[in-house]
């Protein structure tokens, strides 16, 4: 069942995973932004679209990880050292905030699943919704 990309497919997986809008990866491998929405509809496309989002999710978090000794140090400074009380109250929310991206869990980030398996499986969710999640939504 496992589809081999062609390079074409290959390169706007890693473009659109990266952040790339879809139209603008399109004309950078030569296809129509139609060609793009058909391709995300193919399991093996849409697993390397989300391998390519949840790599540079990691790279992200890992350069920040980087920038953290650096950063705390001096919210801790702001929150603790400031006179200004806007200054430390808005140390302290970005930090609350900063926590989303150290822990994406809490955050929610919307990446989706990384095998062809895992895309098919839920395709067939979203297409055959359980009795359940449909009364669920009714009520």
């Amino acid at each position: 069942m496992s589809q081999e990309l062609s390079p074409k497919q290959l390169k706007a997986s890693a473009l659109i995973g990266g952040g790339t809008p879809k139209k603008t990866a399109a004309e950078s491998v030569g296809v129509t932004p139609q060609t793009v929405s058909e391709w995300m509809r193919q399991p093996a496309f849409l697993s390397a679209v989300n391998r390519a989002k949840h790599q540079m999710m990691k790279d992200t978090q890992d350069c920040y990880r980087a920038l953290a000794t650096d950063a705390v140090t001096t919210m801790q400074d702001l929150m603790q050292n400031s006179t200004d009380e806007n200054v430390r109250l808005r140390a302290a929310v970005q930090v609350i905030k900063d926590m989303k991206l150290v822990y994406p869990h809490i955050g929610g980030w919307d990446i989706g699943p990384t095998t062809e398996a895992d895309v098919l499986r839920e395709q067939r969710k979203e297409a055959n919704p359980s009795l359940s999640s449909l009364l669920g939504n009714m009520i």
